[in-house]
C-alpha cells in the first residue's frame, strides 16, 4: 500500500515499514500497530505520511468516564451529581492510568468539599 498522510491513518492499522522522524530516529518499527499515542508522536516529530498495510483499522473504544469509586479514605457515599460532574471532566482520559485515577479521586474530593461549604 502506498504511503498515506497521517490524517488518514487510524489507530489499529499496522505499519508496513519503519516509521522514522526527520533525523532518522525510529518512532515505530515495521509490523507494529499504530495507536492514538503514536499518531500524536508522528505529528510532533514532523512525520507527514507512513506506509501501512491494507488492513482495516480496529475500532478503539473511547471511555466515557472513569468508573465510580470511593474517594481516598471515603466510604463510597459520593453523590451522583458529583460523580457525573467528575465523569464529564475526565471523559477523554484513560481511567485505568494510575495518575488519572489519583486526579479523578482528588477532583471528587474537591467537589465534595465545595458542596459541603456551599
Amino acid at each position: 500500500m502506498p504511503n498515506l498522510p497521517i490524517a488518514q491513518i487510524s489507530p489499529g492499522m499496522i505499519v508496513d515499514s519503519d516509521v522514522r522522524d526527520l533525523s532518522g530516529r525510529l518512532l515505530l518499527g515495521k509490523g507494529q500497530e499504530v495507536t492514538a499515542k503514536h499518531l500524536l508522536i508522528f505529528k510532533t516529530w514532523g512525520v507527514a505520511e507512513i506506509d501501512v498495510r491494507a488492513a482495516a483499522p480496529k475500532a478503539t473504544p473511547v471511555p466515557t468516564a472513569p468508573p465510580a469509586a470511593a474517594p481516598p479514605g471515603g466510604a463510597g457515599d459520593v453523590a451522583p451529581e458529583i460523580l457525573a460532574e467528575a465523569g464529564r471532566f475526565f471523559q477523554l482520559n484513560d481511567p485505568a492510568h494510575p495518575a488519572i485515577r489519583i486526579l479523578f479521586d482528588q477532583h471528587i474530593k474537591a467537589l465534595q468539599q465545595a458542596a459541603e461549604t456551599a
